[in-house]
């Protein structure tokens, strides 16, 4: 009985430190004009988000910090950024920094839900640094039917994630080639998280890595490729045959693994990955 009470005054405590943030939140986004609320991504990183998905954004970010801390390493202010499987936005604010550098970003989310937050997000900045593509990434044009994983996420196949939908969502999908031959974009940088689809994303791309050869910050979901059929290695060959090399950066006494060393990646689920064109 005596735990039961401590449990209930728990909860109780998160709700009201939940409801006492998102109050302080909205009053600081209404003083401000309705230019967002200060978060910190990472060490002298601020950016602007709105007060609605403040609590999204904490825990994403949480999730995202080494890919964030990446970010901060290899920034450079002038980038044409490409956010491929954008969610609520962590990756795309933190590019965007509240308006200060001269990019241009494209953020590409197909789950409606989740790109309604990302727009809150993105709208507290430059509305001409930005805009948002509701559509999938594949290796062909057409629609796909992807299921809907916890926080709003998209999978390609429901055993990827255990308490997905049992019904599919169709969604428009388009190739990266045709994105960008389509919006007349170049990226120098891009981020892609998919939940498993990273093989269609890469096969989709020929031109873009053949021709504009930008860097890579790749989610490999070893695990959710096999759960699919898919080799998991064959998945990174249009990056082996292109000569990327592939730095896993939650690994910092792995270097960086030329094409003909891929056999030696971490052998976990789920590896971060810095793809860097030879040349």
């Amino acid at each position: 009985m005596e735990s039961h009470n401590i449990g209930l005054l728990h909860r109780a405590a998160r709700r009201s430190r939940t409801w006492l943030r998102y109050t302080r939140n909205r009053v600081w986004h209404k003083l401000s004009g309705g230019r967002g609320v200060p978060f910190r991504v990472a060490p002298g990183w601020w950016v602007k988000v709105h007060p609605r998905a403040y609590d999204d954004l904490m825990y994403w970010c949480r999730y995202e910090q080494a890919t964030l801390n990446v970010l901060t390493r290899i920034w450079h202010d002038s980038w044409c950024i490409l956010d491929v499987g954008a969610h609520v936005g962590s990756f795309s604010v933190s590019c965007l920094r509240g308006g200060q550098n001269n990019i241009r970003m494209v953020a590409v989310e197909p789950s409606p839900t989740a790109a309604d937050m990302l727009e809150l997000n993105l709208q507290t900045h430059n509305r001409h640094s930005w805009q948002i593509e509701r559509v999938a990434i594949g290796d062909k044009a057409g629609n796909v039917e992807l299921y809907q994983g916890p926080q709003e996420m998209f999978t390609a196949a429901p055993r990827n994630v255990p308490d997905a939908s049992g019904l599919p969502v169709t969604v428009p999908m388009e190739t990266l080639d045709h994105l960008c031959h389509r919006l007349k974009f170049r990226p120098e940088l891009i981020k892609v998280d998919v939940e498993g689809f990273e093989a269609e994303v890469l096969c989709g791309a020929n031109y873009v890595l053949d021709v504009i050869r930008p860097t890579l910050l790749l989610e490999w979901h070893r695990e959710m490729l096999e759960n699919r059929g898919i080799n998991s290695l064959a998945a990174l060959q249009p990056l082996h045959k292109r000569g990327y090399f592939l730095q896993p950066y939650e690994f910092p006494n792995v270097q960086p693994l030329s094409p003909l060393h891929y056999d030696d990646l971490p052998q976990t689920d789920i590896v971060r990955l810095l793809c860097l064109p030879l040349f």
